[in-house]
């Protein structure tokens, strides 16, 4: 089955086929990787306060220190024998 849409960033109208969706909402690859494209560059955001600014050498991830070498990690995975 076919229908027709309009591209959600274009607005050009497309008609797609429902079993072969490729690049729906889409109209095109172009649109849909510009669309990518505004993602990654923050061209979209979500309303709401901007997360807190973590100045350089001032990252949580720094304090982080290694585990000591006697340390007990996470258990390991024994899958159960299916003869059992």
């Amino acid at each position: 089955m076919s229908g027709s849409s309009l591209c959600v960033l274009c607005g050009r109208s497309f008609v797609y086929d429902s079993k072969d969706l490729g690049f729906f909402p889409f109209c095109s690859a172009r649109c849909k990787g510009v669309d990518l494209a505004n993602w990654v560059t923050e061209e979209y955001r979500f309303p709401g306060s901007p997360a807190p600014y973590v100045a350089a050498g001032n990252s949580p991830a720094q304090n982080l220190r290694p585990l000591p070498e006697d340390a007990e990690g996470p258990e390991e995975f024994e899958p159960e024998d299916e003869g059992s």
